[in-house]
């Protein structure tokens, strides 16, 4: 995430949605509730998976220089 010049703390929210799923789980709220607690978990990891697949900034930035052309 630092190469996109993103905060490592947004790992956190597909981690928080995750527990929420398993918290909502675990209360047995209905259906619904956990379908909708479950897209939004999904929707969090992939657009996690899709940041972590994206390049980096080009040039360097906040964290340090590109790695690509060092």
């Amino acid at each position: 995430l630092h190469d996109r010049a993103l905060p490592g703390w947004l790992l956190l929210v597909p981690a928080g949605a995750s527990l929420l799923l398993s918290a909502v789980a675990l209360a047995g709220a209905g259906d619904a509730l956990r379908g909708v607690v479950a897209a939004l978990a999904l929707a969090a990891w992939f657009g996690l998976l899709v940041l972590l697949a994206l390049p980096g900034t080009p040039g360097p930035n906040r964290y340090g220089p590109d790695p690509k052309t060092s």
